[in-house]
């Protein structure tokens, strides 16, 4: 059991007013790759049991995902132009009604919550 770590299908929540980043959410998912036999299932907290290819997919989206939304260190884009812009269409998919693409940015960026 992973509980809120794994979100299948959907943008994690990134609890940044206490210190969480996306940074953490990737160390905690090569973790639970690393430590959890391939041939375990993994129960989350909302969604599916994942398979060790799921789990590998999802910590391989939430890589992706954080890539996407993090400036490079020459970015001169704001937080706001940034979420206008949004993510690349393959990411869209992930968005929900408590993770719309937007907040994720923010969330990665370290932006003041839902600003």
């Amino acid at each position: 059991m992973v509980g809120d770590l794994v979100w299948p299908g959907s943008f994690f929540f990134l609890d940044t007013p206490t210190g969480g980043t996306a940074e953490g959410l990737a160390l905690a998912l090569n973790d639970i790759v690393a430590w959890i036999a391939p041939d375990t299932r993994v129960v989350p907290g909302h969604g599916d049991v994942m398979s060790y290819e799921e789990r590998l997919a999802y910590r391989d989206f939430v890589l992706a995902a954080t890539d996407a939304a993090t400036p490079s260190p020459t970015d001169r884009v704001s937080l706001r132009e940034a979420q206008e812009v949004g993510l690349p269409q393959e990411f869209g998919r992930w968005e929900s009604r408590l993770v719309p693409v937007a907040e994720w940015i923010r969330m990665v960026r370290g932006g003041a919550p839902w600003g």
